[in-house]
């Protein structure tokens, strides 16, 4: 039987990076959800309309979610040699930390069978159902929770940049993602102006706030895959 796996992943190069989690049990069922942002007008609604109006903002970013249940439990095996739990869903666990000198946590690719989603760890909650006579964790439910897209939904790689360096001004409320995807048609492409300008948060950026936006090379693979 085929297992669902974890993998760092590169969404300009379409690579797969390492290590892997491979799940030891596959989940029961896997859940995508995808959501519009609107915003209802604030001039009320006018006499001649019978529904209220709304004014469409974005398309936020799907959310995958499932449960896993991870287990270490052996009857041949004396207790105090069971293996803690945690150790076998360590790997995805990292996945929550931010790489440090990116200051964002790594993409991954989760697959199962046709079932492919890209994007990026965004909780992962455990709830150790047994415990050895020694007291080390051996059986573990993991509620999963993941940010991105599908992947026949991922944006084509840039093929082109801009031929020379250029400013460009953020916007209010506007962030890295959103900048890169102006210039390079490509939010994945953040890091190389985050890297010019030397900003440490990407999210936190000034109005009109100008930034250089470098012209990319054929070394800018960015995300880097952990590994």
């Amino acid at each position: 039987m085929q297992k669902a796996v974890f993998s760092p992943y590169n969404p300009l190069t379409r690579k797969r990076g390492e290590p892997s989690f491979r799940v030891p049990i596959n989940p029961e069922s896997v859940s995508i959800s995808s959501q519009n942002q609107y915003q209802l007008r604030k001039d009320g609604i006018a006499p001649q309309k019978s529904s209220m109006e709304f004014t469409f903002l974005s398309q936020l970013p799907s959310r995958l979610s499932m449960e896993l249940v991870c287990d270490t439990y052996r009857l041949d095996c004396p207790e105090r040699e069971l293996p803690d739990v945690r150790n076998q869903y360590a790997p995805l666990k990292q996945a929550l930390a931010r790489e440090k000198e990116l200051h964002a946590p790594p993409v991954l690719l989760f697959s199962w069978g046709t079932l492919a989603f890209v994007g990026q760890l965004v909780s992962l909650q455990e709830r150790f159902t047994l415990f050895s006579g020694e007291g080390v964790p051996v059986r573990a439910r993991l509620q999963v929770e993941m940010q991105g897209c599908l992947l026949q939904d991922l944006p084509a790689p840039v093929q082109n940049s801009p031929d020379r360096t250029k400013l460009e001004a953020a916007v209010q409320g506007e962030n890295l993602w959103a900048i890169a995807e102006r210039v390079y048609a490509s939010p994945a492409l953040w890091r190389p102006i985050a890297r010019e300008n030397k900003l440490r948060n990407p999210r936190r950026l000034l109005q009109a706030q100008h930034l250089h936006i470098p012209v990319l090379s054929d070394k800018d693979n960015w995300p880097k895959p952990l590994g």
